[in-house]
C-alpha cells in the first residue's frame, strides 16, 4: 500500500506538471488531486522535488534492469537515451524554466552517473583501469551525457537512435580525435 501511494503521488505530480508551470504546482494541488491528506503526502515525501527524485530513482532502477538485458553496450546506452527523451520530453521545458532548474540538472547528472557506474560494474566487472581514472571518466561522461539529454530532449526533430550512436562513438573515441598537436580530426 505504501508504494502504491508513492506511485500515485508521483503520477499525479507528473500529470499536474503537464498542465501547469512547475513553479505553480503545489503540495496542496497534489494532495487534492490524489484525494489524500497533507499528512499522508509528508509521510512519504519531504517536498515536490523529493517526489521528482524518487521518480527518477524508480525510473533508473527499471532502466538498469532493462539495460542489463541488452546485447551490446550501445543498445544499453540507447535504453538510457530513449527513456529519458521519451519520458521527460513534455515536462523538461517547464522544469528547466522553474526555480528548480539547478536541482533538476544535478539530479539528471547524478542519475546518469549512477547508471554508468552500475553498468560498468555489472557488464565490465574486470575492467582494467585505475579507480581514480574510472571515477574521472564516469564524471566526465555523466556531465556530458546529462547535458546532451537535457538539451536534445527539447528538440522537435530528436532522433534518439542517432544521438545514441553519436554518444557511443564519442565514448569510444570514434567521433572526434584530438591529436597531441591540438588538431581535431573527425573520424
Amino acid at each position: 500500500m505504501q508504494t502504491d501511494t508513492k506511485h500515485l503521488i508521483a503520477e499525479t505530480l507528473v500529470q499536474l506538471l503537464r498542465k501547469k508551470p512547475a513553479d505553480k504546482v503545489t503540495v496542496k494541488d497534489v494532495v487534492e488531486a490524489c484525494h489524500i491528506s497533507r499528512q499522508t503526502f509528508y509521510y512519504h515525501f519531504q517536498d515536490l522535488m523529493d517526489v521528482m527524485e524518487w521518480t527518477v530513482e524508480q525510473t533508473m532502477q527499471q532502466m538498469l534492469e532493462e539495460s542489463m538485458q541488452a546485447e551490446t553496450a550501445e543498445q544499453a546506452l540507447q535504453i538510457l537515451v530513449v527513456t529519458v527523451t521519451e519520458r521527460v520530453r513534455t515536462l523538461l521545458p517547464k522544469l528547466l524554466e522553474s526555480q528548480h532548474r539547478i536541482r533538476l540538472e544535478t539530479l539528471m547528472r547524478k542519475a546518469v552517473h549512477i547508471y554508468l557506474e552500475t553498468m560498468i560494474q555489472r557488464r565490465l566487472p574486470e575492467i582494467n583501469i585505475a579507480y581514480n581514472d574510472l571515477h574521472v571518466a564516469i564524471d566526465f561522461y555523466s556531465y556530458g551525457i546529462a547535458g546532451l539529454l537535457l538539451e536534445y530532449s527539447m528538440k522537435e526533430n530528436l532522433q534518439p537512435e542517432q544521438l545514441t550512436r553519436q554518444i557511443y562513438q564519442m565514448m569510444n573515441g570514434k567521433l572526434l580525435q584530438v591529436t597531441d598537436s591540438g588538431e581535431c580530426n573527425p573520424l
